[in-house]
């Protein structure tokens, strides 16, 4: 699992950056990552405004994950991979009766690896984005 792996750089709107769960400012709480059909133990949560950064030394194949919204959030927001600088995929715009988007993308000889979240058109305030049991493939 990419969760399992250490960003170079993280930063999310809301919260802070986590992995495998979604801790809170004062790390008081850790809540489990869910979607709409099951509750995952990786992920990414990345409430838009967000973006992670992995270095992948041209190590890795692909890469996959499940794209949503954290159960009980009704923001929209947009998945999108970036590989060494370049748009390798973009999800169309996902609210939570979406439930999950499969993506899974060529990351053959990619270098740097971000994954960024965009806002919708609604703004940002329900915007709890998650990167579902990300994984790297050789």
């Amino acid at each position: 699992p990419l969760s399992q792996t250490r960003w170079q750089t993280a930063s999310v709107a809301w919260y802070i950056p986590s992995f495998d769960g979604i801790l809170t400012p004062d790390a008081s709480r850790y809540d489990p990552l869910e979607s709409t059909a099951k509750v995952h133990s990786h992920g990414l949560y990345a409430h838009a405004e967000a973006s992670y950064a992995y270095e992948l030394g041209g190590k890795w194949k692909t890469f996959a994950a499940q794209a949503g919204l954290q159960k009980g959030h009704a923001g929209s927001v947009v998945f999108v991979i970036v590989g060494d600088g370049k748009e390798l995929a973009r999800t169309p715009l996902l609210t939570l009766t979406d439930g999950e988007r499969e993506i899974k993308v060529d990351v053959t000889g990619v270098k740097q690896l971000e994954l960024k979240t965009e806002a919708g058109p609604d703004g940002r305030s329900n915007d709890w984005a998650i990167w579902f049991s990300p994984t790297l493939g050789r």
